[in-house]
């Protein structure tokens, strides 16, 4: 007599697939949970969009676009999208040094003078003293962004914006007090050519980006081409064009979350993908080593952060004991961050086309690590929601504010052609002031495309400009006038963080 059992057994095996999805039907799984809740964030905190990568043990859990790369065309943003990754472009500097000194060609504690002799500071000693690894930790003694406007948009050579750099004050004390730097990362670009014989660029797709399989990268905005899929930027809800400019070892860089997944999977993996030692683990060490103290402040230390530093090409902190190393990165229209924690395996790539991203890449970055590390149970979106909306009622005061200063009833001290000449800042370089049809008309020559605006009068001699470049606010000029009567020299003021428009001083030149 045959038994049953062998053919229940079997119907069993059989059902069990099918019971197996029965059971767990309606259930998320974490990439799922994680993309909705990132779409919805991109909605609430109204967002152009957004491209996001996860890369978790090894293996990429998610990469995804979300919104619009092309609001003006309703175009979907997609993980092949384009970015300006902006200062995220600085650690690749600090990788290509890296591999200068794995070679044996290059030391972190070679003097810059070494290689750029004409590399100066306002300090002597300081320039003196000056090495490779002061160029890439922000401790320079410079405050941050100081010398920001000398290759923003100029026709400046790299070798120019070297010579005037020994005109920036130093106010901060050098190896002490951090101040963060762009012209810096730069003359380590031109050590990388010195060295290497190649560009930075050439020196980075050969042993970077090609090795990585990052195809379509763009080492600058110029490189851009017409077929490539671009995220627009935005600047409050309106397109811009991108920044086109040379390469630049500080933030030239535009990738996409397809490709920097790669970049951030071999930094997880020891310095190696697919079987090709991109980085030595030594090298890796020694660029995630501290080196500059930042400050941390009310805001890190509720979110109980106990340290903030800046090593080489990269910031370090503390989060839930463990080590997060990361990087933002913004431009106009661009705000981007990457972030590793080597303890859990865990990376990420936050690119946004929006100049108010950071309210994305903050929130989620510490989202995405309470979800892996330790949930505190803290509701970041609308924190972060909250802080969006106080922040447009703030710019919304601050214009306000800054309309009632003028005082009315009042005019010029001199006819206006009496204000016209050629102007010179030891540092930056010349303005011209020019009566056109009846107005003045302003433009800072070495970046005459973009600085340049007509002239409308304040108060006394004092008149409003509104330069072309979309993500300047609206500024004063303050002409000054001698023991003569005569206008001697002016002043800008624009209140725009990154840029020190304050420092300059443009004096007028004689005729001959």
């Amino acid at each position: 007599m045959k038994s049953n059992i062998l053919p229940v057994f079997f119907i069993l095996i059989l059902l069990l697939p099918s019971l197996a999805p029965a059971q767990k039907k309606g259930k998320k799984t974490d990439a799922q949970i994680l993309d909705e809740f990132i779409a919805k964030s991109v909605k609430d905190l109204n967002l152009a969009g957004a491209s996001v990568a996860i890369i978790k043990d090894g293996n990429v859990v998610l990469n995804q676009g979300y919104g619009l790369a092309n609001p003006s065309d309703e175009v979907k943003t997609r993980s092949s999208d384009l970015f300006n990754i902006a200062s995220c472009s600085k650690a690749f500097t600090t990788a290509c040094l890296g591999i200068l000194v794995e070679e044996g060609k290059l030391s972190w504690d070679d003097y810059v003078i070494d290689y750029i002799p004409g590399f100066r500071l306002e300090d002597p000693w300081v320039t003196a003293q000056f090495t490779v690894t002061d160029l890439v930790t922000h401790r320079s003694g410079l405050t941050t962004f100081m010398g920001d406007l000398l290759w923003y948009e100029t026709d400046y050579s790299n070798d120019e914006i070297i010579r005037r750099m020994r005109f920036l004050p130093q106010d901060l004390n050098y190896r002490k007090d951090y101040g963060y730097q762009n012209n810096t990362f730069m003359i380590a670009g031109e050590i990388i050519k010195k060295v290497s014989g190649q560009s930075w660029g050439q020196f980075l797709k050969s042993h970077i980006l090609d090795p990585l399989d990052m195809t379509h990268t763009r080492l600058c905005g110029n490189d851009v081409k017409a077929s490539d899929n671009l995220a627009w930027p935005q600047i409050a809800g309106t397109q811009i064009d991108y920044f086109h400019g040379p390469e630049h070892p500080a933030a030239s860089l535009f990738s996409s979350t397809d490709d920097m997944s790669h970049w951030v999977s071999m930094l997880l993996n020891n310095g190696t993908y697919n079987g090709k030692t991109i980085l030595k683990p030594e090298t890796l060490e020694r660029i995630w080593t501290s080196e500059t103290i930042e400050p941390t402040g009310a805001g890190w230390n509720r979110r109980g952060v106990h340290f903030r530093t800046y090593a080489l090409g990269w910031g370090l902190f503390d989060y839930s004991g463990k080590m997060v190393i990361e990087h933002s990165g913004g431009m106009p229209g661009y705000i981007s961050k990457v972030f590793l924690v080597p303890e859990v395996n865990l990376g990420a790539v936050i690119l946004t086309n929006d100049m108010d991203g950071g309210y994305l890449t903050s929130m989620l970055r510490y989202h995405l690590l309470d979800h892996y590390i330790q949930d505190k149970g803290q509701d970041y979106l609308a924190e972060f929601v909250g802080y969006r909306q106080g922040a447009a009622a703030f710019e919304a005061d601050a214009k306000a504010k800054f309309a009632a200063t003028q005082i009315k009833g009042t005019s010029p001290g001199l006819p206006l052609a009496d204000f016209t000449g050629t102007y010179v800042d030891k540092m930056y370089g010349k303005a011209t002031v020019e009566l056109r049809d009846g107005e003045l008309e302003l433009t800072l020559l070495p970046a005459k495309d973009i600085f340049n605006s007509e002239m409308e009068h304040w108060h006394y001699n004092t008149f409003k400009i509104q330069f072309k470049d979309p993500f300047m606010p609206p500024g004063l000029v303050t002409f000054h006038l001698g023991h003569n009567g005569k206008v001697e020299h002016f002043t800008i003021t624009i209140d725009i963080a990154d840029f020190h428009f304050y420092n300059l001083d443009f004096r007028k030149v004689e005729e001959e």
